[in-house]
């Protein structure tokens, strides 16, 4: 079967990384799908309010069938490889990814390893608040402390999608299973797109995936 047309690039404006968030008509389709204008109340009989004036704030979110997490020893595991939304942007990771909860390698630079009992979580992050001077723009799988996430700022949490988490004992070696949700915090799991009834998503270009 021939490869269905794309519609014209301007009509995917919203995955654009430079582009603006104002809301034409496109955008207005796929705001449940992609984000949600800022909350400024809210109201029992309808839910929450909307400033529909001000810029989305994008909802990060993992499509289907995306990073798998597979325990190899008792302190090491795999991430397959998948998709995610963050910041409005499609990330492509095409390689799987090893991570080992006591190696430092493994970690974001700016946090430290687990050193004894604990959660660590299993995160990708993407900085969309770059200079456009900048060529390399990565995306990065690895591990941070639950401890360490919880004292990030609402804003830098949104630069970060959750994959899933690790229990840890005193011996620093993981207490199987393997979690997609914190078991400590079930507001804390895989998010995943907004749909009309399905939770589906739109089919991305592949010059607007970093």
């Amino acid at each position: 079967m021939a490869k269905p047309t794309q519609p014209p690039v301007a009509q995917y404006n919203i995955l654009e990384t430079f582009s603006d968030n104002s809301f034409d008509n496109l955008k207005k389709i796929l705001l449940p799908l992609i984000g949600t204008p800022p909350v400024i109340g809210h109201d029992d009989r309808i839910g929450d309010l909307y400033d529909l004036s001000q810029e989305l704030e994008f909802n990060s979110c993992l499509l289907d069938n995306s990073f798998d997490i597979e325990e190899l020893s008792i302190t090491s595991i795999k991430v397959t490889v998948g998709q995610c939304i963050i910041g409005g942007v499609c990330i492509d990771i095409k390689e799987e990814k090893t991570l080992y909860i006591n190696g430092t390698n493994s970690y974001f630079d700016w946090v430290s390893p687990i050193t004894g009992t604990g959660t660590v979580y299993i995160l990708i992050y993407y900085d969309y608040d770059y200079d456009p001077g900048l060529e390399d723009q990565l995306a990065y799988v690895g591990l941070m402390k639950k401890t360490d996430y919880a004292l990030l700022s609402t804003e830098e949490k949104k630069k970060y999608c959750f994959i899933g988490a690790i229990k840890v004992n005193a011996s620093v070696e993981i207490i199987s299973p393997l979690h997609y949700t914190d078991p400590d915090d079930l507001s804390v799991s895989r998010p995943y797109p907004r749909g009309w009834g399905d939770g589906g998503w739109i089919d991305i270009p592949e010059e607007f995936i970093v």
